[in-house]
Order: structure tokens, then sequence, then C-alpha cells
């Protein structure tokens, strides 16, 4: 799986979405992010306990008007390699000399770990468009049996028509017939009966996991984190340069690391958190010496958050919402079939991910797009299409945010509402891989107040693309 150093400053044109934050170098800010996760991954490696080893992978990534965020175990946790630190394999073949030491093969647990997440991944992916294909056709199947009772409904009522008529022609004919001749009855009575059984079956849902061994319980592994957090950002948080006053540097890490889309039902991200934070005007005065190293430290913001901690029901609400929005009945372009996941932090907001699609292969070389309604296209015409949906798909997101983020309450007016929405597959449509969706929660609260009107609101929702 690529990973994502940065969120490029590339905006879209859409709406005039506007500027988001200072203009930036990305390829000095991508170096940047790179040089952070090695110092972080080299203090990691610092840290012993009891003579072993301690090894991760960190990824950092840039988020405008927050700032950065290193998420210490982004692929996988902490692992002991039940080797002391100074121990190294040595042999000889064809007379070379060969060595190994445990860094090396800390980064193979780590690089097998990482392969073992992505074929899980892939298993995952495959199930779902599976299901999704038995869906379509459990769909396509109701359609048309459906259609067929409302022809068959249409049938009924032609007959009742007819037998209405036919029953007015008797009554005028037996009026005549009884003037002319007494006596005489006659009658005829017409009677259809349909009966249809619409039985839908209940499709089982199967969890995967991978399990690795030698895993130190987050407890225990906490001082080892805050001494890593402590360290980068005295002595390295700037290393990262283009940052505003204002926004932060941020490290955190879960004791449940998941993928983007592997997080099963639920909302949100439910792993206990640990993360340390400070401005970067914090780290300007102490590196000017403005302020004192024990100041700095003080200022440290640390949260430690609990699995069990309650969830925002307003939080989880929004995330319903978009989660029906964007099913196949009633999306209009991109749907999703994975469920919306949802992370608040601290002093930002609240960040929201999704997942899009656009079609199901339906042969090897012919696709069903759900929410057009139209199947059997082929590669060419399906990727057309997608191309033709992107406006249209930014333009009703937004509209979306406008209509419904109004119902969420538990942000402060100046947190923000972040959407991450990784975009359907399309080698040739040139669309992005990722868009980020940005927008203050006080421009939604004035919006429901009557303060602004829409066409401003809408000016303020922030879009910028990752390619």
């Amino acid at each position: 799986m690529k990973i994502k150093h940065l969120i490029v400053a590339s905006l879209i044109s859409i709406q005039s979405a506007g500027a988001w934050a200072q203009d930036i170098s990305p390829s000095k800010m991508e170096r940047d992010l790179k040089i952070a996760e090695d110092v972080v991954s080299s203090l990691i490696k610092g840290e012993s306990d009891d003579g072993r080893f301690y090894s991760a992978s960190p990824q950092a990534s840039y988020i405008p008007g927050f700032g950065v965020m290193i998420d210490i175990n982004s692929t996988g946790k902490f692992y002991s390699n039940h080797f002391d630190s100074d121990f190294n394999f040595e042999f000889t073949f064809n007379n070379q000399d060969f060595k190994i030491d445990v860094g090396d093969l800390a980064e193979l647990e780590m690089q097998a770990e990482l392969l073992a997440r992505q074929a899980e991944e892939i298993e995952r992916q495959s199930e779902r468009m599976a299901r999704e294909n038995e869906r379509m056709a459990r769909e396509h199947q109701q359609n048309l049996e459906q259609r067929e009772r409302e022809l068959e409904r249409e049938r009924e009522k032609l007959e009742q028509k007819h037998e209405k008529a036919h029953e007015r022609h008797e009554e005028e004919r037996h009026q005549h017939e009884a003037e002319a001749v007494e006596n005489y009855d006659d009658e005829y009575t017409y009677r259809y009966s349909y009966n249809h059984t619409d039985t839908r079956g209940n499709e089982e849902e199967r969890n995967r996991y991978v399990s690795r061994s030698y895993q130190k319980d987050f407890n225990d592994l906490k001082p080892i984190y805050k001494n890593v957090m402590t360290t980068f950002l005295l002595e390295y948080a700037d290393l990262i340069g283009q940052l505003e006053d204002r926004e932060q540097i941020m490290l955190v890490v879960k004791s449940e690391p998941q993928a983007f889309t592997s997080i099963p039902f639920g909302g949100a991200d439910e792993s206990a958190k640990f993360s340390a934070a400070v401005t970067r005007k914090q780290i300007a005065d102490y590196k000017t010496g403005k302020i004192s190293q024990a100041a700095f430290k003080s200022s440290i913001y640390y949260v430690e958050t609990k699995g069990s901690d309650k969830k925002a029901a307003d939080l989880e609400l929004f995330a319903s919402i978009l989660q029906r929005l964007y099913k196949t009945d009633l999306a209009t372009t991109y749907y999703t079939s994975t469920p919306i996941l949802y992370e608040q932090l601290k002093n930002f907001g609240v960040i929201y991910k999704m997942q899009m699609y656009s079609s199901n292969p339906v042969s090897r070389d012919y696709y069903s797009m759900p929410t057009l309604k139209e199947g059997h296209l082929s590669r060419e015409e399906r990727d057309l299409k997608v191309k033709e949906m992107y406006p249209k798909f930014i333009n009703e997101l937004k509209q979306n945010i406008l209509d419904y983020g109004k119902t969420i309450k538990s942000l402060q007016p100046n947190e923000s509402i972040l959407f991450q929405i990784r975009m359907s597959e399309c080698n040739s449509c040139d669309l992005p891989e990722e868009i980020n969706v940005l927008v203050k929660n006080q421009i939604l609260q004035d919006l429901d107040a009557g303060k602004i009107n829409e066409s401003k609101a809408l000016e303020q929702i922030k879009v910028k693309e990752v390619r």
C-alpha cells in the first residue's frame, strides 16, 4: 500500500473553494515529513526494555489548518525480537562473510507484517466485491420481480376495467331484454387471482484478522511512547518547516492501529490512544530562547483516551447519515459499501474517512454502475462516466455537508470537520487518489443561525486533491 506523505497543495476550482492554508512547497514538505518519520523510527529503535529491541514504521502527514500528525504505529505495533540488542548473525558463504544484525531482522519482520496486512486487505476487498456482485444480482432480480408485479397490477386494473365495462354492458342488455322478454336473467362473472412470494436470504458476514505474537501490553509501552514523543518535540520538531504559528505537530499512537478500510463496523476507532502535541509557535519560542526547556516541556499537551470512552452521539449520527446518503439507492454519483469511520482530535475537531466506489465488474471487460442504473458498460464507457461524475460528486458532497452538518453539536466553533475521501479507482480518468474537504464548525453554526446564506457557506468549504 502506498503511504501518503503529503496532502498536495493544489486547489481544485470547484465553486470557488478558496485558499486552504498558506502556500507551501510540496516537495520540501514531503522531504521534511520523510525525515521526521526516520527520526521517530530511530528514536524508537534507541529505546530498549530489559535488552529487548522494538521497531515501528511511523507515518507522517500534513493536514492544512491543523499541522503535522505523526502516527507512530501506522503499520503495526511494537514487537520484541527476543534477542539482545547487540546480538548479530554472522556466517560465511562462498568464501564471503555475511552479517545480519537485529535491526535488519526487525525491519524484515515489519515488512512481513505489512505484507500480511496488505494480503488480508486484498482478500477482504475481494470478498466485499463478491458480496457486492451478489447484492447487485439480487437487486437486479428484485427489480425484475418488482416490474413483473407492477405489470401484473396494471393487468389486473385493465381486467377490472374490462369487467366493469362488461358488467355495465350486461346490465344494459338485461334491461333491454327485460322490456321484451320477462323473467330473463343471465349473469357472467369473471374472477382473476395472482399470488407472488418474495423471499430474500440473509447474507452472513465473515471477519478475519491478522494476529502476531511478541506483542507487549499498551500500558507497558506508554513510557517508551512518551520518551520518544518528548525527545522528538524537544530536539527535532523544528526540522519540519513551512507551518503557521497556530498549526501544531502531534505524535499519536494507538493500541490497535487499523488500515484505512479495515476497521470493523461501529464508527469510531475504539482503540486506546496516547498523543502529544505542541504548536509551531511554542517550538519557535523554545528554539529562540524565549521560553525555557522546563516551560516548553510543561506546554506539551499529552492526551490519553481509553477504548471504552463513550463516543459522541452526534458524531456517530453524522457518520450514519453519510453512510445512508451514499448507499446505491440514494447516491447519484459515487457510492460507498464500506463503513464510514471518524476520529476526534482535541483542539482540531473530527476527521471522517470514506472510501468511494463507482462500478462493479460484471465480466472481464464489462461493468455495471448501480447509481446510474446502467449495466454492461465497456471499460471506456465506464471510465468516461466516472470522470463526468466527479464535479457533480464534489458539489453534492458540499451540499450534504451544509444540509446535515448542523447535526454536529459537540464541536467548538473554532474546530473543524475534515473529510478524507479515498476515490474510486480509474487509471485513465485523471482523478485524484484522494480528496480532502475541510469546513469550520463556525460556518455550519452561522448558516444554521441565519447569519450567512448558503452561497457564502459553500464558498468557505475548502477542497484539495491528493494525487
